[in-house]
């Protein structure tokens, strides 16, 4: 873990010294991240605001889509390390499942109203996301695999963590 923090320490070193910073462009709605490990979405239910981007990760050595009866939500075969990314922008519940495997079924839940940030928290009231998902993204970012946007709003998401003293 530690060898992670200096890696990171590192890389935001990197990006001052060369003048990368957080896009003035780049929207106030931070990124949901779902894992699709293990046969299965994790996690399986999540609730977030009007306007959230959901980036899904196939973490599984098995092939998967995410893909919702309308096909509102339809990826391609995702193959492991690949990601998927879709921004919400309506009100409402949209249960999905993968394609190649019908049993792995999840739900998102897009709440109306002003946006308020990240949409799960702790007990503390200190948003969540794990720093697997965020070396994840740091890796994924570095291999191009994913864009300058969602980066931005995982490193976001991520900073908003540290609880404030």
């Amino acid at each position: 873990m530690k060898r992670h923090r200096l890696n990171l320490l590192l890389l935001l070193i990197a990006c001052s010294v060369l003048g990368i910073s957080h896009p003035a462009w780049a929207p106030s709605h931070p990124a949901e991240i779902v894992g699709i490990e293990n046969f299965s979405f994790k996690p399986a239910t999540i609730t977030l605001d009007v306007g959230t981007t959901v980036s899904w990760i196939n973490r599984d050595s098995a092939p998967h889509t995410v893909t919702s009866s309308d096909r509102t939500l339809d990826s391609p075969t995702l193959k492991q390390g690949e990601s998927f990314q879709f921004t919400f922008n309506t009100p409402g519940t949209y249960d999905y499942f993968c394609r190649i495997h019908p049993s792995m079924k999840a739900r998102v839940v897009v709440m109306g109203g002003a946006p308020s940030g990240v949409a799960q928290y702790d007990a503390n009231g200190n948003s969540v996301i794990d720093d697997s998902e965020l070396f994840m993204a740091i890796d994924q970012w570095i291999a191009g695999t994913i864009s300058n946007e969602l980066f931005f709003q995982v490193i976001d998401a991520w900073i908003s963590q540290a609880p404030i003293h």
